[in-house]
């Protein structure tokens, strides 16, 4: 490359990146990535007009702030994630001035920047501390994101955030694991919307293959029945967009699902053995004397032990646990 990179030149390889990151191969994204904030620096495009002269004898392309904002911005945040994804190091160009984009009717680049300080969080050479994890992860679940996405963005910090968490011994419950749950049917929702759509984004099939992993981490009943949705999203992104990248990531959660299901199969093998040691027999008839609400206990048992169909058991992970994930 013998000439300096335009403002074209730098948006074709954004979308490139874009490309690479949806179909092809984690490290061909990553180094595409790399190159495009090599490129941006290269232009200029990295710091706001100035009206001091270079030190180098380059003709720098006049472009408009907010178009080099915006271009910074999207790059930045692709490189982020690529390398995140990969456990690779990111290019961060230190001399930037850039500020970030203006909000503008219609259009919701700025939802997506106002994510990057939180994603920053999460750099691997960044020293980790609980409670401000939790804070970001609090204020990134409470944000209203408008378009698939942005909601995608939103999503996948989330779960990012989450699976960082627990890594450190993190256990959510509440309204905390509520909102978790509902900002994983959204990013479902959001990428299918973008595949029907047929607009593709980076994000697209990594979210909902995400989703999978934490809805199998979090293990309860509200979390399992998300799957079946979850599954069949990223099966309809492999089939629209047939890579090896998609394919790879469905026959992966197939393969998670599978090793949850043995998981069970065996903790069920274990406790039908401990019923056919122990089996469940009928309580003996009280006498008249036996105080009243002590019959109706032993009632309500012996009628529960003879028809276990009606038995609500979405109830039974709040009965036996304190806490979640």
């Amino acid at each position: 490359m013998y000439d300096n990179p335009s403002s074209i030149g730098v948006t074709g390889w954004i979308l490139r990146v874009v490309y690479l990151r949806t179909a092809g191969t984690p490290h061909t994204a990553w180094m595409a990535s790399s190159i495009l904030m090599h490129m941006l620096e290269a232009a200029g495009l990295h710091c706001e007009p100035s009206s001091h002269e270079s030190v180098l004898p380059v003709t720098e392309e006049k472009v408009d702030s907010e178009l080099r904002r915006r271009l910074f911005a999207v790059a930045e945040h692709l490189n982020i994630w690529i390398s995140f994804d990969m456990g690779r190091s990111r290019t961060v160009l230190c001399n930037s001035t850039l500020e970030m984009p203006s909000a503008r009717l219609g259009d919701y680049t700025s939802e997506l920047m106002e994510l990057l300080p939180y994603s920053t969080d999460l750099d691997p050479n960044k020293t980790q501390d609980v409670c401000e994890l939790e804070a970001s992860l609090s204020t990134v679940l409470s944000r209203v994101h408008s378009v698939p996405p942005s909601i995608l963005a939103q999503c996948n910090l989330a779960l990012c955030l989450c699976r960082r968490l627990q890594s450190m011994n993190t256990s959510f419950t509440g309204n905390i694991l509520d909102q978790i749950l509902s900002i994983t049917l959204k990013g479902i929702e959001a990428a299918q919307a973008i595949l029907d759509a047929r607009s593709p984004w980076h994000h697209m099939a990594n979210v909902p293959f995400q989703v999978i992993c934490v809805l199998l981490a979090i293990d309860t009943g509200e979390a399992i029945a998300q799957l079946k949705d979850a599954m069949q999203c990223l099966s309809n992104v492999s089939t629209v967009y047939n890579t090896n990248a998609t394919r790879e990531a469905l026959n992966t959660a197939s393969l998670l699902i599978l090793m949850q299901q043995r998981r069970k199969e065996k903790c069920a093998n274990n406790l039908n053995n401990l019923v056919k040691k122990f089996p469940i027999v009928p309580l003996p008839e009280v006498q008249d004397e036996a105080p009243l609400h002590d019959v109706d206990d032993m009632r309500w048992l012996n009628n529960l032990v003879g028809d276990l169909s009606s038995f609500d058991y979405s109830d039974l992970d709040r009965f036996l646990f304190s806490t979640m994930f």
